[in-house]
């Protein structure tokens, strides 16, 4: 009947990765904290951005989640989706004008395009996590990424290609805004596409 609940292993499995992901990024910020140099400016942006995402893909699948922005032992509270909603957007907003331009960055990491498109996916979305819609916002940030230095691959099977990272063959890097880095030789495993694709 299409309902699934915490005993289905794919559900918590997400679950249990996607604050996981969020601890990585809370201990790399405390670790990174202080620091001023260009290169650390930039990372904190992006991990405050894989923070972000990962709390995106939380209200989006699960709703009403605890919140978690520092490591400690202490039990955490949730939040509505409203205020996570907030949260999302205002980080998102912060860390775009600390990261790198678009397609300046090592390939794999982000920049701020995936910012931008992270920002039209909440906004469209807005109306489901607030009550609220706001179209002309995700218009907006869709309208900044589709002008941004990225293309649409000349060659659409490319994208689904263990290597595209720009070879002399495979072109889909200039598509691919927020890679999930597998070379086909040296970074192979079952989570890369099995589950994706």
């Amino acid at each position: 009947h299409g309902t699934w609940d915490a005993s289905h292993g794919y559900i918590t499995g997400l679950y249990y990765r996607l604050y996981f992901n969020i601890t990585l990024c809370n201990f790399f910020l405390e670790q990174i904290d202080g620091k001023t140099d260009a290169e650390s400016v930039a990372q904190r942006a992006e991990a405050r951005f894989l923070r972000s995402l990962n709390y995106y893909y939380l209200i989006d699948m699960y709703g009403k989640v605890p919140f978690v922005i520092a490591i400690s032992t202490k039990k955490s509270s949730q939040v509505e989706r409203a205020e996570l909603f907030k949260f999302i957007e205002k980080e998102l907003l912060e860390v775009s004008e600390s990261m790198k331009e678009p397609r300046t960055n090592t390939y794999g990491r982000a920049d701020k395009v995936a910012a931008w498109l992270l920002l039209a996916r909440l906004y469209l979305n807005a109306e489901v996590y607030t009550g609220t819609p706001q179209w002309d916002k995700a218009s907006e940030y869709a309208q900044k990424v589709m002008k941004s230095s990225y293309s649409l691959s000349p060659v659409y099977k490319h994208l689904f290609m263990a290597d595209n990272n720009g070879s002399s063959v495979n072109k889909a890097n200039t598509e691919i805004i927020l890679p999930i880095i597998q070379d086909g030789a040296t970074t192979r495993n079952y989570g890369g596409s099995l589950f994706l694709i």
